[in-house]
């Protein structure tokens, strides 16, 4: 490992398990950013960046927990997918009721405060959104377990709300997508 690197890594010690994961090569990371050349380590930083908030979402917090602990910030966002739908309401209901330090508490590694996507007068000053893509997927992937009937109740749920109708979306998909297996006699 090149001096740059090891640098690197003794600042930042998340890089080293996300290297790991992905089985990426610091000095060459930066072919799949379209980064101008630059030092591997500068490359691996920028990687590393990159691949937090791809992960874990925009929130400041969480992309800088990653780049000096990466491990630790997946195993929180890993813990929060477990979490009961009773506490992703409670979450969501304390958000919607304005209180934004709503904390110590799994959903707030997964749901996060974004701007509306419009500017019309009237409408809702915020909407609450999965973090992330990664994770969405992370959360469509544990509602193959859950029941028809309870995944209704969450659509039902968070489309009572208007800052929380962007979480429905991957509960509808999911729904969508046992009715279409279901039409055509799978599962």
């Amino acid at each position: 490992m090149p001096p740059s690197t090891q640098k690197l890594q003794s600042l930042f010690p998340g890089i080293g398990s996300l290297f790991a994961k992905y089985d990426a090569d610091p000095a060459t990371v930066a072919n799949g950013l379209n980064l101008p050349v630059a030092s591997p380590s500068e490359n691996a930083l920028a990687w590393l960046l990159k691949m937090a908030i791809k992960h874990f979402g925009f929130v400041a917090r969480d992309v800088f927990a990653a780049v000096f602990d990466f491990r630790t910030v997946e195993l929180r966002h890993e813990e929060a997918f477990m979490v009961g739908f009773s506490n992703v309401e409670e979450t969501v209901a304390a958000l919607v009721a304005g209180n934004l330090s709503y904390a110590n508490n799994a959903p707030q590694y997964i749901i996060s405060v974004h701007p509306p996507d419009n500017d019309i007068i009237g409408t809702t000053s915020y909407q609450l959104n999965w973090k992330s893509d990664w994770v969405t997927t992370r959360i469509a992937e544990r509602l193959h377990l859950i029941k028809n009937t309870e995944i209704q109740q969450h659509i039902s749920y968070f489309q009572s709300l208007p800052q929380t109708r962007p979480l429905a979306g991957v509960y509808f998909e999911e729904l969508a997508r046992r009715s279409l297996v279901a039409s055509v006699g799978g599962e």
